[in-house]
């Protein structure tokens, strides 16, 4: 007789032992990504008035406010997509090259570039402002305005530009200690591209990453030139010289402009707000036809004394340096 063999019957098992043995679930993709794009969404918002603020009281050393966002548009581009393909890579029971995935990661680093980049500007200029140095009082030369207006002429339907902080912002570039560029509201500089004879006297603090901390900018007149332009001729050839020569003239002859004098002046210690003793004109020679800028500093010690600087108008070169 063949006997069968005895197999207890397996009792079912309950409480901690079942979930122990049932396999965890993983929890999907959706639940993480939507609250995160949440979170990153309702931070973009937050610092969406902030990063206008805290560029208008930046000042940059080297580069720029577009430079800055060049960088942080790639380095967080580069970031999403190579972490979304190392996903999909793990993941992947296929090719994990298909053209498809790459289209996806680049639509989540469009998606963490739209939401990211001021947000990563805004905390490199907090950075920065966070350990600086004393309060200084500096002059700066304006060498150039470049007004940034980028305010939608018309409107484009199914455009995602709202979503982008496309402020409208001056870009002043000046001459001095350290800094190259700061930035100023769209009315502002548009204001200071109409006016001469100025430079700017900024109360800032050195910030730790580079960038200067401005706390206070002020616009200074250096002096007051005359608007007419004046023609002289020699003492002989001036009472022959008909009343239609004796005009006033466009400055638009001066190729060396303001700014220019006002550099030369800086580089020889010549302190132009200095009215007093200080004064400059511009004048077209009769005889040679040419526009020239006078400076002329008399001496306090010695009031009849003058020191006379004749400058050509056109190229800028020194035709006479003498005292009078």
């Amino acid at each position: 007789m063949s006997r069968k063999k005895f197999r207890p019957k397996q009792q079912p098992v309950h409480g901690e032992d079942a979930s122990r043995q049932q396999p965890k679930k993983r929890t999907a993709l959706w639940k993480i990504l939507v609250p995160v794009f949440v979170f990153l969404f309702l931070l973009h918002c937050r610092m969406w008035y902030i990063e206008e603020e805290m560029l208008m009281h930046t000042a940059f050393s080297s580069g720029s406010y577009l430079g800055l966002n060049r960088k942080i548009v790639i380095l967080l581009m580069a970031i999403t997509m190579c972490s979304c393909m190392v996903y999909i890579y793990k993941k992947s029971t296929g090719k994990w090259y298909h053209w498809r995935n790459f289209v996806s990661a680049f639509v989540y680093g469009g998606i963490v570039v739209g939401l990211c980049t001021n947000v990563l500007v805004v905390f490199l200029f907090w950075l920065n402002s966070c350990f600086t140095s004393g309060m200084q009082t500096r002059e700066y030369i304006i060498v150039n305005i470049a007004p940034h207006d980028r305010t939608r002429k018309s409107y484009i339907p199914r455009s995602g530009a709202w979503l982008l902080n496309t402020f409208s912002y001056g870009e002043i570039f000046i001459q001095g200690d350290r800094y190259t560029r700061i930035y100023l509201p769209i009315d502002s500089a548009y204001r200071l591209s109409g006016e001469r004879g100025i430079y700017l006297k900024i109360e800032l603090e050195d910030g730790w990453l580079g960038w200067g901390v401005i706390r206070k900018i002020s616009s200074v007149a250096a002096t007051k030139i005359s608007e007419k332009v004046e023609i002289r001729f020699p003492e002989d050839e001036q009472t022959q010289a008909p009343d239609s020569c004796l005009h006033e003239k466009s400055e638009k002859a001066f190729k060396y402009t303001w700014r220019d004098i006002y550099i030369f002046a800086k580089l020889r210690n010549i302190n132009l707000s200095d009215t007093t003793h200080v004064s400059v004109n511009q004048y077209i020679d009769g005889q040679k036809g040419i526009p020239v800028w006078e400076i002329d500093i008399r001496d306090s010690i010695q009031p009849d004394m003058a020191r006379v600087i004749l400058i050509h108008g056109e190229t800028g070169e020194v035709m006479m340096d003498s005292y009078e």
